[in-house]
């Protein structure tokens, strides 16, 4: 039986590797940074098995010259980028690249997700970045009681905990399942931003791509509730994933929406509740037994009543007419082309809206005998400017 040839290059890298070792293999190896002791040893039996085991030390530490040994005892840092320059520019812009630029206490570098000497590539079940491992990853950092947790205010608490115990969490550590959602699924590995921000993930705008990322029939199941294109187009007047699925404590069921009926039904049960518009007095008073009884008794108000916000006092102040096109987008294109869609587009005060046929909360459905669109009484619903 043969024995294998070494070709020259690696051959040449493993007599370089052996020159660093010579010095690096030595446990006791320390030099004193910034009033601390940092070890440089070095395990080459780890580095020989990692992702950058094939390409010897030099590789990354492009400023040493093993003819001319030893070494300056600092050397200039690994610069990651000059193999993976893709993912270094995505974290330069990162939330953690912005807090290393800015020498922030504890800002995360490559290093502290990926390791030095012993980097193993995220398919690896013992790697750090493995999709197993990624929340106990993250968490070293972002659980409750690090010191990172107690420097920076969030508004999420107990997140790993609520992870764990969500449908996401249960897929991954009670049945295994590596497809299931992780922390950098949703905020992405390397370019990590806030939610502010118009290109994060997590925006707003953003929220229903990438939850479909895995739930890819979320726009063809709201359907049934929501017209699907408007997930995109209006992410500010809609509720989106993230306001009935709450991002870290997903579950099979809703969660209290974020803005309950009672806190609506609080003022607006009041008989005196009004407000003035053209110098008219208009109602703002809407009776819960007439809701309870109407097409929309499981309906929350904010589903319709969608521009409402907690940056206002109250909350709706000035969110206009509901858009009902968000449920009934072909009644509503059918309405827009007819005379009176077009009247009311031109501003015709005579011209009717779809409340002034369907009534607004105490709708009825079209099969209710007492509605005014059932059959038997649309002649006297016509009739009402008609006769």
């Amino acid at each position: 039986m043969g024995v294998a040839s070494v070709s020259a290059p690696a051959l040449a890298q493993q007599e370089e590797d052996e020159e660093c070792m010579m010095c690096h293999d030595d446990r006791t190896l320390v030099v004193e940074k910034d009033g601390r002791r940092v070890s440089l040893f070095v395990n080459y039996r780890a580095f020989a098995i990692s992702v950058h085991g094939n390409e010897g030390c030099t590789s990354c530490h492009a400023d040493v010259d093993v003819d001319d040994l030893p070494h300056e005892e600092e050397l200039e840092p690994v610069e990651c980028d000059m193999c993976h320059d893709k993912a270094f520019e995505a974290f330069e812009g990162s939330l953690h690249g912005r807090a290393v630029e800015q020498r922030r206490y504890l800002a995360p570098t490559c290093v502290t997700c990926h390791g030095k000497h012993n980097i193993l590539s995220y398919q690896n079940e013992r790697s750090p970045t493995y999709v197993m491992n990624v929340p106990d990853l993250c968490g070293r950092c972002h659980k409750e009681g690090t010191t990172v947790s107690e420097l920076r205010t969030i508004s999420q608490h107990n997140v790993l905990e609520n992870y764990s115990q969500s449908i996401h969490g249960d897929g991954l550590f009670r049945r295994g399942l590596t497809v299931t959602a992780v922390c950098s699924s949703c905020h992405r590995a390397h370019d990590i931003l806030p939610h502010e921000n118009p290109s994060s993930s997590i925006n707003r705008r953003n929220i229903a791509s990438t939850c479909m990322q895995c739930h890819a029939q979320i726009e063809k199941v709201h359907l049934k509730v929501i017209d699907g294109k408007l997930w995109e187009e209006k992410p500010h007047q809609l509720p989106i994933c993230v306001d009935c699925h709450q991002p870290h404590e997903v579950r099979r069921v809703f969660y209290e929406e974020s803005f309950p009926d009672a806190e609506c039904v609080h003022c607006h049960s009041n008989p005196e509740l009004h407000k003035i518009e053209d110098g008219q007095r208009v109602s703002l008073y809407v009776e819960p037994e007439k809701i309870a009884a109407s097409v929309h008794a499981g309906t929350s108000c904010f589903k319709c009543h969608t521009d409402i916000s907690r940056t206002r006092d109250p909350l709706c102040l000035e969110s206009g007419k509901v858009d009902c096109s968000m449920c009934h987008s072909q009644q509503v294109d059918d309405f827009e082309i007819s005379q009176h869609g077009q009247h009311y587009a031109r501003g015709d005060s005579l011209a009717p809206y779809c409340t002034d046929c369907h009534s607004d909360h105490d709708m009825m459905s079209s099969d209710d005998m007492g509605s005014p669109t059932f059959a038997r009484n649309v002649p006297d619903l016509c009739g009402r400017c008609h006769r």
